[in-house]
């Protein structure tokens, strides 16, 4: 296993900051469920991270959380599900993979309507991938509060309304 510094190991969890005034608890249990089946699906699709990911038990992610003055910040990391030791390498590939893929994702989405509502992917027309489709549920999550920032290894993707910026 790696040895691993403190300083580093804030490098290596994925990060998702959301405004915290008044945040609806269904909306941050159903962000946490879309955001776990689109790291695991990102996991298997991941030819560095495939073999982890395709067989049970799979690796568990965690969650730990600190509070600013506005913001609650999650970080997450994948853990060994049966001793729940930091998989910092795995973690590191699958995050990212994820923020690859999302960040791509988002590109591709067609630009905003004449009166500044975001276009959706037509309701009816099928996805390429599961992968896709995981990405367009959390897209949808992260877009229910006042202002989500996913970040990684200083890649940041902030959404705000209808607002969208990717450093």
């Amino acid at each position: 296993m790696n040895k691993v510094n403190q300083k580093q190991k804030g490098l290596l969890g994925l990060e998702i900051a959301l405004r915290s005034e008044h945040l609806p608890v269904s909306y941050v249990s159903s962000l946490l469920r879309v955001l776990q089946a689109t790291l695991r699906e990102v996991g298997k699709d991941n030819d560095e991270t495939r073999a982890v990911f395709s067989n049970q038990p799979w690796p568990s992610l965690v969650m730990s959380s600190r509070v600013t003055k506005d913001e609650w910040i999650l970080q997450l990391m994948f853990t060994e599900p049966r001793t729940a030791t930091p998989m910092y390498e795995v973690s590191s590939q699958t995050f990212e993979a994820f923020l690859e893929h999302f960040r791509q994702f988002l590109k591709n989405l067609p630009q905003p309507g004449l009166w500044g509502k975001s276009m959706a992917i037509a309701p009816n027309e099928p996805y390429e991938s599961e992968v896709i489709r995981r990405m367009d549920g959390l897209r949808q999550e992260l877009r229910r509060f006042t202002r989500a920032i996913v970040s990684f290894r200083g890649q940041i993707i902030a959404i705000e309304g209808d607002q969208l910026q990717i450093d």
